[in-house]
């Protein structure tokens, strides 16, 4: 299911966690400095789609704004960057006249035009193919999550999540190992804070019951999903054995959600050794009701904690 190219907010990237690969190869340096940040795909989209409510073409768009057509074309691609002054001009041209989401647009520009935190580490810690999720999560407001094998990122602990990155990349040096946590333990502040990210997960019951070597560290990763699960907007559900065949057993995936003034839904999908992005609707209403289906065959978030305590018990 791959959506026109037209529709799609990030090409499909190929995920380097073959071991026969080094950590850091040349293909995606060049990923990396070639193309557009997952925050100007998404300041892109939302303009693609205002023009497209307004009824205006692209040429239409381009004489108003006094640029050129192929310009146009670039900025609705993410490969050109909307300047914050632009990002205004567009919102008043395509009628949006709503103080709260005109300024939300152009902040989202300004970002747009700035390094995130992570651009501080090299691709040892933030891979090409990594570097549009970890963007658009920064972003999401929120994020609902089928984990098939493993604890999700935003819940992992550090010493699990060692042990995982070191699964994936076992060419990794000790330093790359201790960026790619240090990354993931930064990334779960988006759970915390005055804007905090709505996360709903749905954990196959084999992510609780694939140990780490230290038992001691997989009772704490245990624990520390039970703690992180008593905050407000995290959810925990757990799909036990005893659920039976499913519509998710192929792969994880996650659909993230987006403040209303970008009006966009993202889906990730997780597929062997390959990551996609995709914001056709159809595909993203295939995934919401296969997910919502899997709510229902879940325990619900208080059975679901009980189970976990369980399987604490035996570890």
């Amino acid at each position: 299911m791959t959506p026109s190219s037209r529709a799609s907010l990030v090409k499909d990237e190929t995920r380097k966690t073959c071991p026969a690969e080094p950590l850091t190869t040349r293909q995606e340096q060049v990923v990396a400095q070639t193309q557009p940040t997952a925050r100007a795909r998404l300041v892109a989209s939302t303009m693609r789609k205002l023009r497209a409510s307004a009824g205006l073409s692209q040429a239409e768009v381009a004489k108003e704004m006094g640029w050129s057509k192929s310009k146009q074309e670039k900025l609705e691609a993410g490969n050109l960057g909307v300047r914050p002054s632009d990002a205004r001009a567009l919102c008043s041209l395509y009628g949006v006249t709503d103080p709260q989401r005109v300024k939300d647009l152009v902040d989202l520009a300004k970002r747009s035009r700035i390094p995130g935190w992570w651009s501080a580490y090299g691709l040892g810690a933030v891979p090409g193919w990594f570097e549009p999720y970890i963007s658009l999560e920064s972003e999401a407001s929120s994020l609902r999550v089928y984990q098939q094998e493993l604890i999700h990122g935003l819940l992992q602990t550090p010493e699990y999540a060692r042990s995982v990155v070191r699964a994936f990349a076992p060419r990794a040096t000790d330093e790359e190992v201790d960026q790619r946590v240090d990354v993931r333990m930064q990334r779960q502040a988006r759970l915390e804070g005055e804007s905090p990210l709505a996360l709903w997960v749905i954990l196959n019951e084999a992510a609780l019951r694939r140990p780490i070597e230290e038992r001691g560290a997989w009772r704490a990763q245990l624990r520390y999903l039970l703690e992180r699960c008593e905050l407000p907007n995290v959810s925990l559900q757990v799909l036990p054995f005893a659920a039976g065949p499913h519509a998710s057993m192929e792969s994880s995936y996650e659909l993230m959600g987006f403040p209303e003034s970008a009006d966009l839904n993202v889906l990730y999908l997780e597929a062997g050794q390959a990551s996609s992005y995709h914001e056709d609707s159809v595909i993203i209403g295939q995934y919401t009701d296969v997910f919502d289906h899997l709510r229902g065959q879940a325990l619900d978030t208080r059975r679901s904690s009980d189970f976990v305590a369980h399987v604490l018990q035996e570890v």
